[in-house]
């Protein structure tokens, strides 16, 4: 018998199994069946794979935040419920250049570099330092080394547009000359302070704009210029993050 309405017609007192009765019986275990029919789909939301396979996207949301792992905008049901599933070995990657660049290019980022300090050109005056944006010393006179900041360069296969649209970043921070949403200027800083190791310092997101590349900055760097400043540059606009 593969429902509990089956089972109890066959239990209750014969007065019950005629036409009447059978229909207060099938009323009632059918009640008791839609029950345990709900308890199971309850249970089954927790898995992603099975809440993916049913289409369940409020399962998938509430599973996604708990796990910390957000929906990239092209990813299927499916796709999700299958990573959501792979969440520990995903989070064992955390701390690490290559989770900052896997989350950055499944929400629609691309042509992206990652400079840690030691990437930039060495001071040809200080010992062990390099010719980074900003100070390149912290507050004892040391080397900065734990900064690092993320170059990107297009959204969804197009060049970063620049425009007079106002993007603000981090605490509010205003990133002028970049025509990108509130919603994805925001999404870097979230991405690379989410997975960053705890000890380094995200110092900024620079916007290549129109295709300018990330070679360039380096000139610019190796040749001292002072335009590497927050919301400054050629072709690059900066949005101040520090966390």
């Amino acid at each position: 018998m593969s429902t509990f309405k089956e089972y109890f017609h066959s239990i209750v007192p014969r007065p019950l199994q005629g036409t009447t009765g059978k229909m207060w019986t099938d009323g009632f275990a059918q009640h008791m069946d839609d029950m345990l029919s709900d308890a199971k789909d309850a249970v089954k939301t927790r898995f992603p794979t099975l809440a993916g396979a049913a289409g369940d996207d409020t399962a998938l949301a509430r599973i996604g935040d708990d796990r910390r792992l957000r929906r990239y905008p092209n990813e299927t049901d499916v796709q999700y419920g299958d990573r959501l599933q792979q969440a520990w070995g995903v989070h064992k990657k955390s701390g690490t250049e290559q989770a900052i660049l896997t989350d950055l290019v499944g929400v629609g980022f691309g042509s992206i570099t990652v400079m840690e300090y030691r990437d930039w050109p060495a001071s040809p005056t200080v010992s062990n330092a390099h010719e980074s944006p900003g100070s390149d010393l912290d507050a004892l006179g040391n080397p900065w080394w734990s900064r690092f900041w993320v170059y990107i360069g297009s959204y969804h296969g197009s060049s970063i547009p620049s425009g007079a649209v106002m993007g603000t970043g981090v605490m509010g921070i205003a990133v002028m000359g970049v025509a990108l949403s509130t919603g994805i200027v925001g999404t870097p800083p979230s991405i690379g302070c989410q997975w960053k190791p705890a000890h380094d310092l995200f110092v900024e997101v620079g916007w290549l704009l129109n295709g300018t590349t990330t070679a360039s900055i380096m000139g610019m760097a190796v040749m001292g210029t002072s335009m590497m400043g927050p919301g400054a540059g050629l072709g690059v606009n900066y949005q101040l993050v520090n966390k």
